[in-house]
């Protein structure tokens, strides 16, 4: 079944640019639907459900990125936000 949205890899690139624009040593984990950044200050983790961003078409994805997922990372310091069908989650990032 042919896949809807944009490719993987372009949805990771959509995805990493828009964090490169508020967002310093912006870097893709292991799993590319893991992001970790730091705002200056703290660093911080955007987890990202596979299958909900790669469901989505390239300009819907950065639509959410810019005026969902955005806003709510520069709100939320220091924590993980997890973006799936179920929206957006925001909870402690733990330190070792």
């Amino acid at each position: 079944m042919p896949n809807p949205g944009g490719s993987e890899a372009g949805n990771i690139r959509i995805i990493q640019q828009c964090l490169e624009r508020w967002f310093r040593d912006v870097t893709p984990g292991t799993y590319t639907e893991r992001f970790v950044y730091h705002d200056g200050t703290q660093t911080s983790e955007l987890a990202l459900d596979r299958e909900f961003v790669n469901d989505l078409r390239p300009e819907n994805l950065k639509e959410y990125m810019e005026h969902t997922v955005l806003p709510t990372l520069r709100a939320s310091p220091g924590k993980i936000i997890r973006a799936g069908t179920d929206g957006l989650s925001v909870r402690a990032r733990q330190t070792h």
